[in-house]
């Protein structure tokens, strides 16, 4: 039996949504109902070891429905598909820059001669990075500049990233062990803390895109690292709409956290998740223009005029990531995850169809968070900012979360009173913040003193 990634997400979708049918999943998976029904009896036949030509289709999914260990036994009999054999190859280029035919052969137990038909697909990704592949004595090489080959790594990462629950396990162990995290928690954190920073609550993927940067982009050379970055340097990085006072902030952050050993090439990508519409030009065909035309109608023929300002920047990283999946040939099942008992037959369902024939590489998770960001309301954003005085530091980035809790304040910043009048004449600050009996000389700036908020511990 062929199992591949389409029977798992067809497994994970029975099992979240046991009153689906063959139509609710076809819809859904954007599958005819006779494939649909296809790989459900696949799926019956394995995990039963039995045929289901005698059963109903509703009687197959429930039968999968209740069936212990159902994950477990797909994955162990799970096979390659085309897209994962050009998967692997492109990640062994990315990994060590070279690869043997007949190695690889070995390996997926695929002939030479199926994995030299797969070589046009291979140069074509490659043509988008500005790569090449040529033979050697050591097989075949990848040829191109270290930059593009960043670039390259970077996207092997993120598609990585995206399609990990359903890759086969060999697929998966090659990039788990193809560059080792020491501390993941702390990269995890830093990535979260720079989320917050950049505010971009609109990227899609954005914990993705910039652990994708930290594992491509990490660099021995000290001259290139982010930490020696010199202050002049910054500058060309910053994106035009980005504020001083947040590129500032988060340039010293970076330099501070586990992206200070990565190098500078990575500050544009990282920048990018500031701004919706900082997207590589590249990435952006000719059509991006034509596709905001055509889409931007449907989501206001189902939800009326848009309250947001944004919206249209917010569309048009979308169809970027629309862009990158139809170069990467990335399978995004993340919607699968969601709770989908009520999409049949709804307006939702309709919009993302709709869609689809404008731009087929669209799916359900990029409509859901384009329809919560097509009625977002611009939100009024004041900068306030934390002044202490004799606050050990390690508290502050607590003590600020405890004070939005306890008094819905939201702080932007903080500041030593020692070094706020030079502050005052870099940032713009719409209210200073005072837990401790501070003398303020500057009477223009509004200012509001608060008790420290106590964290209540229970015993």
């Amino acid at each position: 039996m062929y199992i591949n990634t389409k029977h798992l997400q067809i497994l994970d979708i029975i099992k979240r949504n046991s009153s689906f049918t063959i139509k609710d999943i076809s819809q859904l998976l954007h599958m005819s109902t006779q494939h649909v029904k296809a790989y459900i009896e696949d799926i019956y036949s394995e995990l039963f070891n039995s045929s289901s030509k005698n059963l109903k289709s509703e009687e197959i999914i429930e039968c999968i429905f209740f069936s212990k260990n159902a994950k477990n036994k797909l994955r162990a009999v799970q096979n390659f598909t085309k897209n994962q054999n050009i998967f692997y190859m492109l990640c062994l280029l990315g990994k060590y820059k070279h690869f043997k035919l007949a190695e690889i052969s070995k390996e997926l137990g695929i002939t030479t001669r199926n994995l030299n038909n797969y070589s046009l697909d291979i140069k074509n990704i490659l043509n988008f990075f500005k790569l090449n592949i040529e033979t050697s004595n050591r097989g075949i090489d990848l040829v191109g500049s270290s930059e593009n080959i960043n670039q390259f790594r970077f996207y092997l990462y993120y598609k990585f990233l995206v399609e990990k629950n359903y890759l086969p396990k060999k697929l998966r162990e090659e990039f788990i062990y193809f560059d080792k995290i020491q501390n993941f928690k702390k990269v995890r954190k830093d990535i979260r803390k720079l989320i917050k920073i950049l505010n971009s609550k609109n990227i899609i993927y954005s914990e993705f895109v910039l652990l994708s940067l930290y594992m491509a982009y990490r660099t021995s050379n000290s001259n290139e690292q982010i930490k020696n970055l010199c202050l002049e340097n910054p500058l060309k990085y910053k994106p035009e709409k980005l504020a001083f006072d947040i590129f500032n902030k988060c340039i010293n952050f970076l330099k501070n956290s586990i992206f200070k050993d990565i190098s500078n090439e990575a500050l544009h990508g990282i920048f990018m998740n500031s701004d919706c519409s900082n997207t590589p030009k590249k990435f952006l065909s000719v059509k991006t223009d034509e596709y905001i035309k055509h889409i931007f109608p449907l989501f206001r023929n189902y939800l009326g005029e848009s309250l947001n300002p944004d919206f249209a920047k917010i569309l048009t990283s979308f169809i970027f990531y629309c862009k990158i999946k139809d170069v990467m040939f990335i399978d995004d099942s993340s919607f699968i995850n969601l709770n989908l008992s009520h999409l049949a037959n709804s307006n939702f369902l309709k919009l993302t169809k709709d869609i689809q024939k404008i731009l087929p590489t669209f799916s359900f998770l990029e409509t859901l968070t384009l329809w919560y960001a097509y009625s977002e309301k611009e939100e009024v954003k004041e900068n306030n900012t934390l002044v202490f005085k004799y606050l050990n530091h390690s508290i502050i980035d607590t003590l600020i979360e405890e004070i939005y809790k306890k008094y819905n304040i939201k702080i932007n910043d903080f500041v030593n009173i020692k070094n706020l009048n030079n502050y005052l004449k870099m940032n713009e600050v719409d209210n200073l913040i005072l837990i401790e009996n501070i003398k303020i000389s500057n009477k223009n700036i509004p200012f509001k003193n608060l008790f420290i908020p106590i964290v209540n511990y229970k015993k």
